[in-house]
């Protein structure tokens, strides 16, 4: 899975909802990869891109280890992700 984010701001992505899918992800069996790509870089030359890929895995894997415990950013995943019209 390519994941494209764009900032991250006190611990969540303002535009991207990361944990949200994150829980539609792992509802769904997947148990890969996420490639983190970093676009803000575009606009926002003053932050480090390395530092900003770390903290977007450190958000994912916060996600994942509350994922573990039976906590879901949405309690609805499971079914958004049967729904063939929702959206996130």
């Amino acid at each position: 899975v390519h994941g494209k984010f764009f900032d991250i701001r006190d611990g969540r992505e303002p535009v991207v909802p990361l944990e949200e899918l994150i829980d539609v992800l792992v509802a769904g069996g997947y148990d890969g990869y996420i490639s983190s790509e970093y676009e803000g870089w575009h606009w926002d030359t003053a932050s480090d891109a390395f530092e900003m890929v770390a903290r977007q895995q450190a958000v994912c894997r916060a996600a994942l280890d509350r994922h573990a415990r039976g906590e879901r950013a949405r309690p609805d995943a499971r079914e958004r992700l049967d729904s063939p019209t929702a959206s996130p």
